[in-house]
């Protein structure tokens, strides 16, 4: 009989460490949907500056093109 009152504190031992673990792969997973959102942000801000630069380079060879035209 005293081997199943030694049992109690180890069943709710158990318990709470499933639960934990439960608790952090619920917080792993929104870690990482975060992480992943970021990372499409981070490509959507590269594109967008390859774009500006793009843009800019376009604009100095026009800014150059007269010069370039009165050599």
């Amino acid at each position: 009989m005293e081997w199943i009152k030694a049992l109690g504190p180890i069943i709710v031992a158990l318990v709470a460490v499933y639960t934990l673990s439960q608790d952090t792969g619920i917080m792993l997973g929104e870690l990482k949907e975060s992480v992943n959102n970021l990372d499409k942000r981070m490509g959507t801000i590269e594109m967008e500056v390859r774009l500006l630069n793009t843009k800019f380079d376009g604009l100095q060879v026009t800014a150059l093109s007269p010069k370039l035209a009165a050599n």
